[in-house]
């Protein structure tokens, strides 16, 4: 859910672009496939199956490609003076979390991928939205314990990352480092 908001200004981290041309590289080959299997198909060469299967994969590569590339296109991550905002572009917000309404922030590292795990006082505080919205937030909630996930595809690593969303944090809230 996307609400109005301004973008803040502060340190940004964009969306690393290596999936992106992964998904289109996958996504060229599928329709690609797809249109060798109907031109088989047409010059008989190949039966209508075939042909009714390269229909469905052109198609659905096709219809899947803008929703898949959307995310990574133009996205970055803002440490804020007083929230985190996840960003699309120049100008639309997609996501922030004000840091007072930050319980807790920590490394995670179960799934195989670094990522930082957050946890919010209340996700349903009205300045707080992500991606996905509440219902996403107490399915994380209720399979790890924290709210939401940041940090996976970013240009910078979570560990280099989390001291910066702590000291972000210190400073707004005005918590000296112990």
């Amino acid at each position: 859910m996307s609400q109005a908001a301004q973008v803040v200004s502060g340190e940004s981290f964009s969306l690393a672009r290596g999936t992106f041309f992964l998904w289109t590289i996958i996504y060229g080959l599928g329709v690609l496939l797809g249109a060798l299997f109907v031109v088989l198909w047409l010059t008989g060469l190949a039966t209508w199956v075939l042909g009714i299967v390269g229909i469905g994969i052109g198609g659905l590569c096709i219809y899947l490609l803008p929703e898949t590339l959307k995310p990574t296109a133009g996205e970055a991550l803002i440490l804020g003076p007083d929230r985190l905002q996840h960003v699309r572009g120049e100008g639309e917000v997609i996501g922030q979390v004000p840091y007072q309404n930050v319980k807790a922030v920590v490394l995670n590292e179960a799934d195989g991928h670094q990522s930082l795990w957050l946890e919010l006082a209340d996700p349903t505080e009205s300045q707080t939205w992500w991606p996905g919205g509440t219902e996403t937030m107490a399915v994380i909630h209720e399979q790890c314990g924290y709210h939401l996930v940041v940090g996976k595809h970013l240009t910078i690593a979570a560990p280099v990352l989390l001291p910066k969303v702590e000291g972000a944090m210190r400073a707004h809230l005005g918590v000296s480092q112990t």
